[in-house]
Parts: structure tokens; C-alpha cells; sequence
């Protein structure tokens, strides 16, 4: 969704220096988690499983963090913390799969910015377009300011992130059958 367009833009672009110009690309980011936050406060059921959605989704502003990895590493950590709770309340198989999803999804995404994004979010910054401007970014050879990122890998990357990773997490929110968690889900 918002995380994946976006990625494609700064795959053909240099670096925007525009405070507003940034913000406008982070617009469908910062919608999607104040739509998870949102989702949160209002739960009436299942605090705690939304809470956890909620503070994991936080992850996602990886992109406007210089260290990525640490960034969603603090919220991989605040994972346990509700999922402990969750678990001793509902030790079914369905909440277990929640949890653990939820934490396979952040490692995840923790793991595709170390290798993709190390040093924050990686900008085309010599602009490197292909000669054929109808190509799609997925075809593009560009690289980053190193020349060591392949932008077709970086986008190939991150969509295997959300079949492998966010694909089962969607399913475990699913296999609960609660609407407030439904509804996070898809704002992700």
C-alpha cells in the first residue's frame, strides 16, 4: 500500500530537502497508523490485541529514522510486553498466532531495511532513470548513492515482506474474528 508507493517514488528521485514536499510523501504512511490508532482507541474488545497492533505498526515510520533497524527493533521489543498479557489471558492457538505473526512481521521488515536501507531511507540520488521512461521502477537498474542497491531488489524485496510477512499476520487478525482487529489489518 502507502509504504510500497512511496518506495517506488524515492526509488526515481533524489533525496527531497522540502519539509513539505516529505510530508506529502509520507501522507498515506501517516494515514494508514492514525487509522490503526484510531481502530485502537476505539476497540472495545480486545484492548490489549489492539494496543499491540497499534504500538507495532509504529514501525512503519522506519522511513524518517537515520537507524531503521534500532528504530523498529524498539518496536519489535514492545511486542512481548502485550504479548505475554494476551497469551496468559488467551492461551488459544488463534491469539499465539497473533502474536507470533506480529513479531515475524517486524523482524521482517527489520531485516529488509538492514540489507535495503541501512542509513535510513535509500534515495536515487543521481537520478538514475532508465533510457525507456515507460519502464516500471520493478524494471529499472538504478542504484543508490553507492551504487550498491539494485532498485528492482530493494522493490522485489519488500513486496516479498508483505506476501510472506504481512500476508499471514493479516490472516492471524482474521482467524480471531474481531472487527476492531479486522479493521487494523487493513489499514496495513
Amino acid at each position: 500500500g502507502a509504504q510500497h508507493a512511496m518506495l517506488v517514488q524515492v526509488s526515481v528521485m533524489p533525496r527531497v530537502e522540502d519539509e513539505g514536499e516529505m510530508m506529502a510523501m509520507l501522507q498515506g504512511t501517516t494515514e494508514a497508523l492514525a487509522c490503526i490508532d484510531q481502530l485502537n482507541e476505539e476497540a472495545d474488545t480486545f484492548r490489549k490485541h489492539t494496543a499491540m497492533v497499534a504500538g507495532a505498526m509504529t514501525a512503519f515510520g522506519w522511513v524518517t529514522s537515520p537507524d531503521p533497524r534500532q528504530y523498529i527493533g524498539d518496536m519489535l521489543n514492545a511486542v512481548p510486553v502485550y504479548g505475554r498479557q494476551i497469551l496468559g489471558e488467551y492461551p488459544q492457538e488463534a491469539h499465539q498466532g497473533l502474536v507470533q505473526s506480529l513479531k515475524f512481521l517486524l523482524r521482517g521488515l527489520q531485516d529488509y531495511v538492514s540489507t535495503h536501507h541501512p542509513h535510513g531511507l535509500t534515495w536515487n540520488s543521481k537520478n538514475v532513470v532508465p533510457s525507456d521512461r515507460r519502464r516500471s521502477p520493478h524494471k529499472q537498474q538504478a542504484r543508490d548513492t553507492e551504487g550498491k542497491v539494485d532498485v528492482r531488489e530493494m522493490l522485489h524485496a519488500f513486496d516479498a515482506i508483505v506476501i510472506s510477512k504481512v500476508v499471514p499476520f493479516v490472516e492471524a487478525a482474521y482467524a480471531l474474528d474481531k472487527e476492531s482487529l479486522m479493521l487494523q489489518t487493513d489499514c496495513v
